[in-house]
């Protein structure tokens, strides 16, 4: 009997197991591209620091109007930002006022505030405390000094403390040493007064 040779075919499955293996791997590669985008938009975007372009301490910054001084503002810290025009105070905040004649008028103290270059209005907020030099005091949270009329305006909640007694109430629009004043609405009144101080030397 003879041998029959028996002729081994060789295996074709070479071609469909890499074809197997690369759909393998390219998904794989979808699921962890899938992942990372996934983590990607779950973290937080870190924002940018808005930095000052520039920055001073015990700084001055002097408005007048057809060369008379009508406000010199006091700052402990001071930053400013060009591209928004604006001076930012946030460490302590002196501003004195001045009348046409160039006679001082007022004083107010905060805690910060911010000085709009253009148009050279100023805002001061955090215990407000403005006090003319005719003997009276204004108490509120937030005041805005527009320049071109010269006029302050506080839009909340105000005490204005005379010698003749104390007034409370709501939005306050008045001339830079009190000599004229309006109040939106009266809350209250009582009969504390407050006493003029000795002026100070300027």
């Amino acid at each position: 009997m003879k041998n029959k040779r028996v002729r081994m075919r060789p295996l074709r499955c070479w071609k469909g197991i890499a074809h197997c293996s690369l759909f393998i791997v390219h998904c794989f590669l979808l699921l962890t591209s899938a992942c990372t985008t996934t983590e990607d938009q779950d973290a937080p975007v870190a924002k940018t620091e808005e930095l000052p372009d520039q920055e001073s301490w015990n700084s001055k910054i002097i408005l007048s109007e057809e060369g008379i001084v009508r406000c010199i503002i006091h700052a402990g810290h001071l930053q400013q930002f060009e591209a928004e025009e604006i001076a930012k105070i946030d460490e302590g905040m002196k501003v004195d006022f001045f009348d046409e004649q160039g006679e001082h008028t007022s004083q107010l103290t905060a805690r910060e505030g911010e000085v709009h270059q253009k148009t050279k209005d100023l805002e001061a907020s955090g215990d407000v405390v403005i006090v003319s030099d005719d003997g009276m005091r204004l108490m509120t949270e937030h005041i805005r000094w527009e320049h071109a009329r010269q006029k302050i305006l506080a839009p909340g909640e105000v005490t204005l403390a005379t010698d003749q007694g104390t007034e409370t109430g709501v939005g306050l629009e008045a001339d830079a040493g009190f000599s004229h004043w309006t109040m939106r609405e009266v809350t209250g009144h009582s009969e504390e007064r407050f006493e003029k101080l000795p002026q100070s030397k300027k």
